[in-house]
């Protein structure tokens, strides 16, 4: 062969196989062929791996395999190190929860009390319940056409800021009375026991304002003298007003069974007076009710059953 015969033959090989490699080069850099054959993070971990090893063990090289062993331990720690952070981080969130709510919970403990008065009492009874501060009932005037329908329960020791003295045009309050006398059996004391006071009628009454020493929801439940499952009785008795021919009017008092007097309120003062509440028939259902007969009551609380589970 010529030497311009063989020197035409070599450029052509050389220029067929830059074209070829030139292909290649377009197919591997093509996104098509990037995203079918790119491996993914994880695979090509380990295809490091088993490649380190492969060559490892076909070269039976120890250090290698020493050095490999080492870094694979090494990488079983690092994860179980941090799969233990993240358990601790779990429970110490956990522990801070726990934490936070019991803080919570005693707090609402601390401040989640309920308040009610104790209507004909000096002082609160109850064995879960405390005294804020005892005073008198106090109202309208039966006869007045105006004023308050609620009765208030007076502090003992006032306090006052401006003053006159005088008699301007304004409302008035009053003292109380129990109002007894038609109950010819027992005309100083109606219906009451006579436990704590000598006579009633006439008498002013006292009155306490108390908290509970829990979280509870109070109310006054009138037409019963014992409390529902589930609720504790803070005191029971009878259910007193205004008479129903009087000007005024009052709000339904539930008066402890046991009522004192106040001992300065003796003198036949009048101011808003309070009478035993009896049952009508008609539009109240009787039965259950009874015509002319007297109505009780009771002030109930629920402690919840968590709480107090003797109240349950």
């Amino acid at each position: 062969m010529s030497q311009v015969a063989r020197s035409f033959s070599i450029g052509k090989y050389w220029s067929d196989h830059r074209l070829t490699r030139s292909k290649v080069n377009l197919t591997l850099r093509s996104p098509i062929h990037s995203n079918r054959t790119r491996p993914k993070k994880k695979m090509r971990y380990l295809t490091g791996i088993r490649s380190y090893v492969s060559k490892a063990l076909t070269y039976q090289n120890i250090p290698v395999l020493a050095t490999g062993a080492y870094a694979i331990l090494l990488l079983i720690l690092l994860a179980f190190q941090s799969v233990h952070i993240t358990q601790l981080e779990k429970r110490t969130i956990g522990s801070n929860n726990e934490s936070e709510n019991s803080n919570y919970k005693r707090a609402v403990e601390r401040t989640a009390h309920s308040l009610y008065t104790h209507w004909g009492r000096k002082s609160c009874s109850a064995k879960f319940s405390s005294t804020i501060y005892s005073g008198v009932a106090a109202g309208s005037l039966y006869s007045d056409t105006g004023g308050g329908s609620n009765i208030l329960c007076l502090p003992m020791d006032p306090q006052w800021s401006n003053f006159t003295g005088d008699v301007e045009t304004g409302s008035h309050i009053y003292g109380s009375e129990y109002e007894v006398s038609d109950y010819k059996n027992n005309p100083k004391f109606g219906l009451f026991l006579e436990t704590n006071a000598r006579t009633l009628h006439d008498h002013n009454i006292p009155c306490a304002v108390c908290q509970t020493n829990g979280p509870a929801a109070v109310m006054m439940l009138p037409g019963r003298n014992e409390c529902y499952t589930g609720w504790y009785l803070e005191y029971s008795g009878y259910l007193m007003t205004s008479h129903w021919k009087h000007n005024g009017r009052t709000s339904y008092l539930c008066i402890d069974k046991e009522p004192e007097a106040d001992r300065c309120g003796y003198r036949d003062e009048n101011g808003a007076l309070f009478y035993h509440v009896q049952a009508q028939c008609g539009s109240l259902p009787c039965p259950p009710y009874r015509n002319n007969e007297e109505l009780t009551c009771s002030v109930c609380s629920n402690y919840g059953i968590s709480d107090r589970g003797e109240l349950s």
